[in-house]
């Protein structure tokens, strides 16, 4: 793991890790701390990612660094041979998206966005809901996140870091809504409300997907904490 304190890391993957029985976290790497995998079983840490991804014995790696990084460090995991798990939004751009997935598939190793829905049961379940027809035909959907993003010194306010509500959280949204279509809208409007800095601190979304089928989206960092998806179909209605 590079990046190994960051918050994601010490809350969620490092734990996760230690608690299951089949991985075996090998190394972390840290730029700030020395110690980073102090307490979760890591067998050896390194003060250079290129340490980590020199290591033989590190069969993948896990990156939950600033969204702007995420590329080349990707790049350089799958030229060492690395299978990766990248923290979400897998990239700023989908031409880096692009070049990172071409990486990967050149050197032959996997590359995974660490998204969570899509693995989880009730993720499963919504989706075979609507795959299934249990909703009838869609007509409606809205997708929520947002919550207040308090340290103002969070890459998460860098423009040229990644940051922005739509790169952070709109994968919450933008994802079940485009699970449940099944296809591409045809149509987008959006509106930001952006800082001095250029970031998006709320964004709001309408999608048409053709066939009657409408959804709006809504993430912010400096609005009250909301999660909740909601899909209307002709006979039924499913709220999360």
């Amino acid at each position: 793991m590079i990046g190994a304190t960051s918050w994601v890391a010490q809350r969620a993957m490092l734990p996760a890790i230690a608690a299951s029985h089949d991985a075996r976290l090998v190394a972390v790497a840290s730029q700030s701390e020395s110690d980073a995998g102090q307490g979760f079983g890591a067998e050896r840490s390194y003060r250079t990612y290129a340490g980590l991804l020199d290591d033989p014995d590190v069969e993948a790696v896990y990156i939950p660094l600033p969204n702007s990084l995420h590329r080349p460090w990707v790049e350089r995991a799958a030229a060492a041979g690395k299978h990766v798990l990248c923290e979400k939004p897998l990239a700023p751009t989908a031409a880096d998206a692009e070049k990172m997935a071409a990486a990967c598939a050149t050197a032959g190793v996997t590359l995974l966005e660490a998204y969570v829905t899509p693995h989880h049961p009730r993720g499963w379940a919504i989706a075979d809901l609507v795959a299934r027809g249990h909703l009838g035909a869609l007509r409606f959907a809205r997708a929520v996140f947002t919550g207040v993003l308090s340290r103002r010194d969070d890459y998460r306010w860098r423009p040229k870091m990644g940051g922005g509500a739509l790169l952070d959280l709109g994968v919450y949204c933008v994802a079940p809504l485009l699970g449940a279509a099944g296809r591409a809208p045809t149509r987008v409007e959006a509106v930001a409300s952006l800082t001095q800095s250029g970031v998006d601190a709320s964004f709001s979304g309408w999608l048409d997907f053709g066939d009657g089928f409408t959804a709006t989206l809504e993430c912010s960092f400096d609005a009250p904490e909301r999660q909740s998806l909601e899909i209307v179909g002709a006979d039924a209605a499913l709220t999360v």
